[in-house]
């Protein structure tokens, strides 16, 4: 599947863009909720913050600290998520609330790592699956592939205690979860 930008090119794509964003804070409005809105901007900010981080990095040809790198995840991914999660917090009647937050952003933290890293799909249209393997071999060599494997595998314990976590305050177990998150692990 092209980019949306090479199809429809970048002035329709950022414009449709913003124009869907607008709409997103205007059905955030109609929760009623000045609290929501402020949610709704921090996310946002916070999502354009961590994808200005990449694109500066990409276009410097800056490689960024691994805690620079999981913090731009965190902001340009995670914040849709927050915003969703913390929109479900303010309007939730209930008292009880499991850390779902950082479950969730530590999964798709773990997908999008894994997916960058080891897939053989085209990279910007411009890797080759073969161009790919020689990168994936020369990261082996270096010791990189390891070391992100031992992130990974970090962040795969970080999950497994929030889940742990999750399932003693909620009081059920989350096989379902479980089973998913068997599918996503190295």
């Amino acid at each position: 599947m092209p980019a949306t930008q090479t199809v429809f090119g970048l002035a329709q794509t950022i414009n449709s863009a913003s124009y869907n964003i607008t709409r997103a804070l205007d059905n955030v409005a109609k929760l009623g909720s000045l609290d929501c809105i402020k949610i709704a901007l921090a996310e946002l900010k916070n999502l354009h913050a961590g994808q200005s981080m990449d694109l500066y990095w990409t276009c410097n040809l800056v490689c960024p600290q691994i805690e620079m790198h999981l913090k731009s995840l965190d902001d340009k991914t995670g914040g849709l998520f927050r915003l969703l999660f913390r929109l479900m917090e303010v309007l939730s009647p209930s008292e009880r609330r499991p850390n779902l937050l950082s479950l969730t952003i530590l999964l798709v933290e773990q997908s999008i790592v894994l997916r960058n890293i080891l897939s053989q799909r085209r990279v910007n249209g411009k890797s080759s699956p073969e161009h790919m393997r020689l990168i994936l071999q020369l990261m082996e060599r270096s010791g990189s592939l390891n070391y992100t494997i031992a992130a990974l595998r970090k962040l795969q314990t970080e999950i497994d205690m929030e889940v742990k976590a999750f399932e003693i305050e909620s009081g059920t177990q989350n096989s379902l979860l479980r089973e998913m998150l068997c599918v996503l692990y190295v």
